[in-house]
């Protein structure tokens, strides 16, 4: 099941109420109970692998693992200069921009973001330009920047006072400039049982430029938890003799 977070997809954008990790991982919570699932397996990309941690930090008695593909963490400072940006008259005027460039431009604009600029088209950046397109959603996530920062250090703090319970897969592209692959190992010091796997040639899009490695990673991940899991159940229910 795939949800639209807040200000992006089919989702509102809503011009008041809590933009902050804990408030949109509330949401998440709140859809999960709505839904009847019970103790899933959580998969965030990026911004949504930033509120994946805030869940399993936060509520980790909800969720069985996580998947992190190439998350926003508080343990990475690659991101603050582009905070920084977008919170200056500058970057709000270019981020309003953003939506009535032509799609020459914003295809420039995107390339930076995966690790091969060649391979990215219009047809892979449409999505994207959809939901810059949505009335509210440049307001929305001008909104969500300013807390973030603020957001970052309380999960940090979390993060070092209690790692999440839930096992961790990570994914990350090895070229990937927006959250550095390496910064992977000082965020695992901080979770349960993780592991990361990183896409060589890849950027911050894994899912998007290598699925089917991807989702070939996750399957096998899950398969080997499942069946680690259940060995493990069975040596303790043995008689000691």
């Amino acid at each position: 099941m795939a949800l639209d977070l807040p200000g992006g997809g089919f989702s509102d954008r809503p011009r008041t109420g809590d933009v902050s990790f804990r408030g949109t991982a509330e949401l998440v919570a709140q859809g999960m109970a709505a839904l009847g699932l019970e103790r899933p397996v959580i998969l965030g990309h990026s911004y949504g692998g930033a509120i994946t941690l805030e869940l399993g930090t936060w509520r980790p008695e909800l969720l069985d693992a996580m998947i992190l593909i190439a998350p926003a963490h508080p343990f990475s400072n690659s991101e603050d200069p582009l905070v920084r940006f977008y919170l200056s008259r500058p970057g709000q005027w270019f981020a309003n921009l953003l939506p009535r460039l032509p799609k020459r431009l914003m295809l420039e604009t995107f390339r930076r973001m995966p690790g091969d600029r060649g391979n990215v088209s219009y047809e892979q950046i449409e999505p994207y330009l959809q939901t810059l397109r949505h009335p509210g959603t440049i307001d929305y996530v001008l909104r969500l920047l300013k807390s973030w920062n603020e957001d970052m250090r309380r999960l940090a703090d979390a993060l070092r006072v209690r790692k999440p319970e839930a096992p961790a897969l990570l994914l990350w592209g090895e070229r990937d400039p927006v959250v550095p692959a390496s910064t992977g190992a000082e965020l695992m010091r901080h979770l349960g049982p993780s592991e990361q796997f990183t896409l060589h040639g890849v950027g911050h899009l894994p899912n998007d430029e290598r699925p089917e490695e991807c989702g070939s990673l996750i399957r096998t991940w899950l398969i080997w938890r499942e069946t680690h899991w259940k060995c493990a159940q069975a040596n303790r229910a043995k008689p000691v003799v």
